[in-house]
């Protein structure tokens, strides 16, 4: 949580989330590598709030969108009861340093006065900001207090500092005033989230087109191999400069996404700066120096604007850059890597236009979190959904953070906001964070929705662990959050710390060291937090990571060596076999009317790699080694001739949407489609989530077709119909369909045995949404007679049409001979493997 109460109490029973909502979705697929239950893991849980869930130990009442408790604690501050019976131990964190028995009398007395003027005139009903009567009133309250308000900054801050803080207390109390009498609602309806109105959170379905009243737009798919998302990263580094080159060099990938790096101007020297561009140039390159951007505007400090507003500002590097990328993600200089960076891309791929952000609680305001492990989650918080009621206005200036009204909460000004927060840790779309970005930096959207939460966050303090999950919650692109995160860490009984620089105490994670490892092996997170170069003890954790990260890299498709045990010998395809002899066949016949020639010597698959979850999409990947005379060779003596000889590697392409982009589609881009990847096969393997036998072309003796269809993460759910058809007049072949849970990454449609032998041809299958009618995708695939192919191969499919469903790339070399001697002479063939080139 981003900060605790003044007192609360650690309860020391099981975890309260171990059995919950989340324990069921990971069952069934889950969001992330292992769902989203990684989230609650022993050392992270706070294991918070002592008592049970007897009537009365905690009262709540809903104020706005805001939860606020009226009774924090049986025994907790303003209470005097006991706990509940349930052993309790008291923590107090250190208090920063401030008097607070002046401190937000005039934002107190200007919210008295709008409660007085709301109930005279019975409330307004008006969305539309504007201040009760007594404004005038206010502002010469606030300007006859303001000196006795923030006397606790003023004897700790410059002249100027003091006036910008004096002008900003009297602003932000007026417009608390006038929003407690009649609240704002922001931004225009096709900006909030559908279902969202004043006073109320909302929620829409998966998928939904963001015009309201239109009915769900179709989804259309496109082959396509498996690639990797480009990621964007940011590192926030304060001093530990050799630790964050480190892990910039294990962030960097020469081709693809972009690494900026923030110093900050607390320790930044221009020679530091400097030193870290030269390391960049010498280390990558001038090409790949030019994918690794330093720079350094900030003062940083945890908790206030700053660590915002360099956000923001690397949205705007970002969006300028000439490189593609496709997700953010921000680190610390703590952060290192757990996972390989080709399986984070290509596991993001599949779900592009996804956010992945923790909307967690300050969980001391959350009643069903006191019920243990058998909790229900019914009624408002019965998706996990939080809601952040902690509103400290905070101000930074000088180099430190003030709280200008540390014994008042701020209240909520906004209407029709859903207020949530989380660790500052998040995966963004790109989608997102072109549409947050247009919306905080373009004037002409001034009253946007994005402006607004901005600017209310913004003078908040830990804005940086609310604005993020607000903006997800609240806008269009809540269609879109997945309320997980890839990160481990300690926060088990972790160290609340002050600094002499902010008001405002912190939670540390723990260093972690080795003993961390059995729970990192099991959660399989793609970073972890907190690692220091200085502590001996995080040294062997971070050498296992790498092991691990390089032992996880050589076994993806696009690495797989050549040899070991990633790949497993495999029976030719006769309809693979047919295509490469028609078409050899046919180059020759067009040159000098000879045919015939090509031997198809062996072939072998990529293995997947068996502890890979089933959320990963691995295509199929099939090498074949192809030997061919290249040329007729004369029998005269200094003909010249050559052959071809090495593989060729065919990955299946899978039937996948487009995502665009907000910059093109605006707020269509918001709506994911529930279907994510269509593929067709023979022989799906259950426990290895892979086809065993041939895919998207396939024989007509197959006796075990099936469709898998992968939902995107989001959590789609409902009634699907799916259709089978053939020919060029779409015969329907067979209908079937099911309920489709929430949670699932996937489902698998079995065709019938006695379907097989199948009828020769391109065939359909669709998937169709009962509910409203709208396609969620369709594809095509093909059968082959593998008998008429084996004797007639220009019966078989042809290579054109395995082009259609696969990607092609080669390893063949040519070698020139000499036909008179036999041997190798004349201009060398290339044999560099270039399998990974088209």
């Amino acid at each position: 949580p981003p900060r605790p109460p003044r007192m609360w109490r650690r309860f020391d029973g099981a975890s309260s989330l171990e059995m919950g909502h989340h324990g069921r979705g990971a069952a069934a697929g889950g969001a992330g590598p292992r769902g989203p239950s990684t989230q609650h893991r022993p050392r992270q849980r706070q294991r918070a709030l002592a008592g049970a869930t007897a009537a009365g130990s905690v009262a709540a009442s809903r104020s706005g969108l805001c939860w606020t408790a009226a009774l924090l604690l049986a025994g907790g501050r303003g209470g005097s009861g006991g706990s509940g019976g349930v052993a309790a131990q008291e923590y107090v964190p250190e208090a920063p340093t401030v008097s607070r028995r002046t401190a937000g009398v005039a934002l107190q007395r200007a919210l008295d006065r709008a409660r007085a003027a709301a109930h005279a005139t019975g409330g307004g009903g008006s969305s539309e900001l504007s201040r009760p009567a007594s404004s005038a009133e206010g502002a010469a309250d606030c300007a006859a207090l303001v000196d006795s308000d923030l006397q606790h900054v003023a004897s700790r801050t410059s002249t100027a500092c003091y006036a910008e803080a004096r002008q900003l207390y009297c602003d932000k109390v007026a417009l608390a005033e006038a929003a407690a009498y009649r609240p704002f609602l922001p931004g225009s309806p096709e900006e909030r989230c559908p279902g969202t109105s004043a006073g109320s959170g909302g929620g829409a379905r998966v998928g939904e087109v963001a015009v309201a009243g239109q009915r769900p737009s179709d989804v259309k798919l496109h082959l396509q191999a498996p690639s990797q998302a480009s990621i964007a990263f940011l590192v926030l580094s304060y001093d530990k400069f050799s630790q964050v080159r480190r892990l910039v060099g294990r962030l960097h990938h020469p081709d693809r996404g972009i690494v900026l790096v923030h110093l900050d101007q607390k320790v930044a020297s221009r020679k530091i700066l400097a030193d870290f561009r030269q390391w960049a140039r010498l280390s990558f390159g001038v090409a790949g120096a030019r994918r690794v951007r330093i720079f350094s505007e900030f003062q940083v400090h945890r908790g206030g604007r700053s660590m915002l507003d360099v956000q923001i500002r690397t949205f705007e590097l970002l969006l300028q850059d000439k490189h593609e990328w496709d997700f953010y993600i921000n680190l610390s200089d703590t952060h290192y890597p757990a996972e390989a960076a080709a399986w984070m891309g290509s596991y993001l791929w599949l779900h592009r236009g996804t956010s992945y952000a923790r909307i967690t609680s300050t969980k001391f305001y959350d009643p069903t979190l006191q019920g243990g492990k058998d909790a229900t989650y019914d009624g408002p918080r019965r998706d996990d959904l939080y809601i952040a009621c902690d509103r400290s206005l905070a101000f930074e200036c000088d180099g430190r953070l003030f709280s200008l009204a540390p014994s008042a909460k701020y209240p909520q000004v906004l209407a029709g906001i859903t207020a949530a927060s989380g660790p500052e840790w998040v995966v963004l779309s790109r989608s997102f964070v072109d549409y947050m970005l247009q919306g905080v930096r373009n004037d002409a959207m001034s009253g946007s929705l994005a402006r607004s939460i901005y600017e209310d966050l913004a003078s908040l303090s830990i804005p940086e662990e609310t604005f993020f999950q607000t903006m997800l919650m609240s806008s269009r692109f809540c269609q879109t959050v997945v309320r997980h995160d890839f990160l481990y860490l300690d926060l088990y009984n972790a160290p609340w710390r002050t600094s002499p620089d902010s008001d405002y105490p912190f939670q540390s994670p723990r260093v972690l060291n080795a003993t961390h490892l059995p729970e990192i092996s099991r959660d399989e997170p793609w970073l972890v937090r907190k690692i220091d170069d200085a502590k001996a003890s995080s040294l062997g954790l971070r050498a296992a990571l790498d092991a691990g990260i390089a032992r996880r890299a050589a076994q993806h498709w696009v690495e797989a060596a050549d040899a070991g045990a990633l790949w497993m010998q495999s029976a030719v395809p006769e309809g693979l076999r047919a295509a490469l002899q028609s078409e050899f066949a046919s180059a020759r016949a067009g040159s000098d009317g000879a045919g015939a020639g090509v031997e198809v010597l062996s072939a072998r698959r990529w293995l997947r790699p068996s502890w890979l979850q089933s959320q990963h999409l691995t295509p199929t990947v099939l090498e074949v080694l192809v030997d061919h005379p290249c040329l007729d060779v004369e029998a005269s003596a200094g003909a010249w001739g050559c052959r071809f000889s090495g593989w060729l590697r065919l990955t299946e392409k899978i039937a996948a949407p487009e995502r665009p982009t907000f910059a093109a589609q605006g707020f269509l881009a918001a709506a994911l489609p529930p279907v994510v990847g269509l593929r067709v096969g023979c022989g799906w393997a259950e426990a290895g989530y892979e086809f065993a036998g041939e895919v998207s072309i396939v024989p007509s003796s197959c006796q075990d077709l099936a469709l898998v269809a992968y939902v995107n993460n989001v959590g789609f759910e409902g009634m699907v119909i799916i259709e089978w058809s053939f020919g060029p007049f779409s015969m329907p072949a067979r209908r079937s369909g099911g309920q489709i849970p929430k949670g699932y990454s996937m489902f698998v449609d079995k065709v019938s045995a006695s379907f097989s032998p199948l009828q020769a041809g391109r065939w359909t299958v669709s998937l169709e949404e009962e509910s409203s009618g709208r396609s969620l995708g369709r594809r095509s695939f093909l059968v082959y007679d593998a008998e008429e192919a084996i004797a007639d191969p220009s019966s078989g499919p042809t290579l054109a049409q395995y082009t259609e469903f696969f990607e092609l790339a080669s390893g063949i070399a040519a070698a020139a001979t000499s036909a008179a001697a036999g041997t190798a002479a004349g201009p060398k063939g290339d044999t560099s493997d270039v399998r990974k080139q088209p």
